[in-house]
């Protein structure tokens, strides 16, 4: 921004450009309220798919030709760089980071799109709203999404140059990172009059409408995509030793003492909750619950297949078959009961699986159960061996 641009008051603009909206809006009502009448006492039948005749006379007024020229100079250039000037003061440069994530930047900035759009349709010129909105297009894919995933891409590179070293500055970039990925959550829910616009061209007005509407799915992916990169830098390394961790000096070669003792002590339950709330559920309140529930089901999926193979290391009686598959069912139970949204069940089937099939005869059960087997057979086989 230029130095002479920091000492105009964005608001002033605001008030400057609504003026000149409303004082275009009530030309092109009083316009569509003389072209009906004008219609109506015409005799000749009408083309719907053209303007009527008196729009065309109406447009040829000295009146419209100045409303416009005033919308092209003036309004446009105007509330063009009042949109860039309030975005760039809601980017997330203007945060500090130590502080819990609740900064407000994605509600900021649809809320300041959603008045400029509501500004440009009360206009009621199809001309504006086509520059306007294709001018508006750019500035959120450059100026909100660019800038953010730049941002990013920023905190990315400064840890893998020389990481986090010391506490405070590892929280302040974890707060960063979190904040920047949930910047790109927002709805544009557009629905507004149009009444302002020829009915000829009011069908015109809503394709641009939908066309804007359009990058709500832009805005979606580029979400995925940083909550993917988020989880692989902050999380995916911490995850690794998880399960070693829970599983440390534990045995499924149960008698009926260590049965008893290991029920009594649910150390596997106990560790993993304790994991668990350290690591994933500490984002839980800085996400939406559409990011979280993304952010979850990485996890699980980092979790599970390592797991899996982490199990086949094991040896198994029938009370250790029994313990491990109470260990399992406290752990998926605890995890459904931290979420609405229900994934984690589905996401535990093939362990679930491998529990069941501890205490089954492989062959036998597995063609006559009629469950849909998340296993092959030969997996199926290779877990039978696992029993003693």
């Amino acid at each position: 921004m230029a130095p002479d641009e920091e000492l105009v008051d964005p608001r002033e603009i605001d008030r400057v450009v609504s003026e000149v909206a409303v004082m275009a809006g009530r030309w092109n009502l009083f316009k569509k309220l003389l072209s009906e009448r004008l219609e109506d006492s015409s005799e000749s039948e009408p083309d719907p798919t053209q303007p009527p005749p008196p729009v065309a006379t109406l447009e040829a007024t000295a009146s419209h030709h100045l409303f416009e020229e005033i919308l092209a100079s003036r309004y446009i250039p105007l509330d063009i760089w009042y949109t860039r000037t309030t975005i760039d003061k809601a980017s997330p440069d203007t945060y500090i980071f130590f502080a819990p994530v609740t900064k407000t930047t994605p509600d900021d900035v649809f809320y300041i799109l959603k008045i400029v759009l509501y500004r440009v349709l009360s206009t009621g010129s199809l001309r504006t709203v086509e520059q306007m909105f294709e001018q508006l297009r750019d500035i959120m894919d450059k100026d909100y999404v660019g800038v953010i995933k730049k941002k990013l891409d920023d905190v990315y590179k400064s840890s893998s140059s020389s990481g986090p070293n010391t506490r405070g500055e590892k929280a302040e970039w974890e707060n960063r990172a979190t904040f920047i990925a949930r910047s790109f959550q927002g709805e544009l829910g557009i629905k507004i009059s149009i009444q302002h616009f020829l009915d000829v061209q009011q069908p015109v007005v809503k394709n641009y409408i939908t066309g804007f509407s359009n990058l709500v799915a832009k805005f979606r992916s580029a979400l995925r995509s940083d909550v993917e990169q988020l989880f692989n830098q902050l999380m995916r390394p911490k995850l690794r030793n998880l399960i070693t961790d829970v599983y440390k000096d534990v045995s499924y070669v149960l008698d009926d003492d260590s049965y008893s003792a290991a029920e009594y002590n649910n150390v596997v339950r106990k560790r993993f909750i304790k994991a668990w709330e350290g690591l994933v559920d500490s984002y839980k309140d800085a996400f939406t619950e559409s990011n979280y529930r993304l952010f979850f089901g990485l996890a699980l999926n980092v979790l599970l297949r390592p797991w899996e193979k982490f199990m086949m290391g094991f040896k198994f009686t029938e009370l250790g078959a029994i313990c491990f598959d109470r260990d399992l069912r406290a752990i998926i139970g605890y995890l459904s009961s931290q979420t609405a949204f229900g994934d984690a069940r589905e996401k535990f089937l093939r362990l679930q699986q491998l529990s069941t099939l501890q205490e089954e005869d492989v062959d036998e059960f597995y063609n006559g159960s009629g469950i849909t087997w998340k296993l092959s057979v030969q997996e199926a086989r290779a877990i039978a061996a696992l029993k003693l």
